[in-house]
């Protein structure tokens, strides 16, 4: 069994943050959908004759938006790994389990649909919900990736 461990220091829970905001930004429904908003606001502006405070209007409320994302997650990584915390993962043929100041969980591979590699973090996506679960990157190490992408591609 592959175990790794982690005592968070005092910026983990913002490499944390700022990892899953890539995550999100990333997504095809942001990349897509930001700037069919865009298109949408912009041209209703031009059809009611009000360019100008359409366009300030869209300059202040997409920073002010992901200021308010970066936020929420910000303080929900901080909380759950603040500095000085113990975290766990170990990785079994069929499952792995994570552990952290609140617990433990034992979470089967193939439960996953998707993965995602940053710099920082590792997303795991649940089938069939939108639920993530979020991993600092030193905690799942390369030897564990074909164990994670074999449950993916495995039917439930």
């Amino acid at each position: 069994m592959l175990e790794t461990h982690l005592i968070a220091e005092e910026n983990t829970g913002d490499r944390m943050a700022a990892g899953v905001m890539r995550f999100r930004l990333s997504r095809p429904q942001v990349l897509i959908g930001w700037p069919l908003i865009v298109v949408a606001v912009v041209t209703f502006g031009i059809t009611q004759d009000a360019l100008i405070p359409v366009l300030i209007f869209l300059v202040l409320i997409f920073p002010v938006l992901t200021w308010v994302l970066y936020r929420q997650t910000r303080r929900t990584m901080r909380n759950f790994f603040a500095p000085g915390s113990v975290h766990a993962t170990s990785f079994g043929s069929e499952s792995m389990t994570i552990t952290g100041p609140f617990g433990s969980s034992d979470i089967r591979y193939r439960l996953f649909k998707q993965i995602w590699l940053g710099s920082t973090v590792v997303v795991l996506r649940q089938r069939p919900t939108k639920i993530i679960t979020v991993l600092p990157a030193e905690l799942v190490p390369a030897e564990a990736m074909p164990l994670i992408r074999a449950g993916i591609l495995t039917p439930q």
